[in-house]
């Protein structure tokens, strides 16, 4: 872990703890310090929380981390949905994205492109007008991002017939 006033001197070394339970701890410099977590911390799927402990300090804020078993995929986290009008695409950009991963456009699941762990993109039809979006990743594991909108401004010129 990384942070500051880590200590290892006379005055107490700082202690790591998950979830509230101080582990064995390793204090490498003032700012950085190794936290060793038990199988039994590990055993498990879900969200922990890591605290730092220094003598004569409060303890510090927590920082989540989540534990993931072997093949279990991550929720994924969907930052924006921008607009191509021009190539006629919707591109989702987030993190932990799954090569199986899904766009839904108003609660429809759309053919999606892959492109990296970052973005996927759908194609618009006339019909998408805007709404909902939101990425869904398969299982074991995964889940559904949270859901952003979009709105496609369309301008209609007047036709002119001679």
């Amino acid at each position: 872990m990384t942070g500051y006033n880590f200590s290892a001197g006379p005055q107490g070394t700082s202690v790591g703890r998950w979830n509230g339970q101080a582990r064995e701890t390793v204090v490498l410099s003032d700012n950085e310090l190794l936290l060793l977590l038990t199988a039994t911390d590990l055993s498990l799927a879900g969200d922990g929380v890591v605290t730092v402990l220094t003598p004569g300090a409060a303890e510090s804020a927590g920082a989540a981390l989540r534990v993931r078993l072997p093949g279990e995929k991550p929720v994924p986290v969907l930052a924006q949905a921008t607009l191509d009008l021009a190539g006629g695409r919707l591109y989702a950009t987030g993190s932990d994205f799954d090569p199986g991963a899904v766009v839904w456009i108003n609660g429809v699941a759309r053919p999606t492109t892959f492109e990296d762990t970052t973005r996927l993109s759908v194609a618009l039809t006339m019909a998408d007008l805007g709404g909902t979006v939101v990425v869904v990743n398969p299982g074991p594991g995964g889940g559904s991002s949270t859901t952003k909108t979009f709105l496609v401004w369309r301008v209609l010129l007047p036709l002119l017939v001679r």
